[in-house]
């Protein structure tokens, strides 16, 4: 995993916000024309709600590939090109002391020993779940099927609040 450290990594822009239902449109509106039409909202590929799932935006006649994270206070909206898969994690590194299952959680070959490592590999294999489009909703897909190591350029570590691990994973179209 490569530390990132601006609010553009690989294409990709990421926004601090304070926990806001309407946080991925303030970050569209600051980031486009004011005349353009936005959209913005949550589709649940299981049940079709629209009060949770995958966020999607729509820039005019574009769709922007977006992500959603928030933990604590902190909310933190990435925004990528379109037909890009992305997706950020967000999550307290404290939790992560008293709640583990290296059986749910950890490939055969990764270990975490202690609270920050778990919640490095936490939020790098949910980033990459919702990259891929199925988030933590799917059981087909379950985190100890994915070897982080096979996916090291994708995985982003992205400077968090005190006390907190935040994770971005960028999959362009030919990945």
């Amino acid at each position: 995993m490569r530390t990132g450290r601006s609010s553009e990594i690989s294409g990709v822009e990421l926004g601090w916000h304070a926990t806001s239902d309407d946080a991925l449109l303030e970050q569209l509106r600051g980031r486009y024309d004011p005349d353009t039409t936005l959209a913005a909202g949550r589709s649940c590929p299981f049940c079709g709600s629209g009060e949770h799932g995958q966020p999607w935006a729509r820039v005019g006649e574009v769709n922007p590939s977006v992500s959603l994270t928030r933990a604590g206070p902190h909310q933190l909206v990435a925004i990528g090109p379109p037909g890009w898969r992305i997706g950020v994690d967000l999550e307290e590194i404290a939790a992560f002391a008293s709640w583990w299952d290296d059986v749910l959680v950890l490939h055969p070959h990764e270990r975490a020993p202690d609270a920050p490592t778990r919640a490095r590999v936490w939020t790098a294999k949910e980033a990459l779940l919702k990259a891929l489009g199925v988030g933590l909703g799917d059981p087909r897909q379950p985190m100890r099927a994915l070897r982080l190591a096979d996916w090291g350029e994708a995985l982003h570590v992205i400077p968090a609040p005190p006390g907190y691990h935040a994770t971005l994973a960028v999959l362009p179209p030919d990945r």
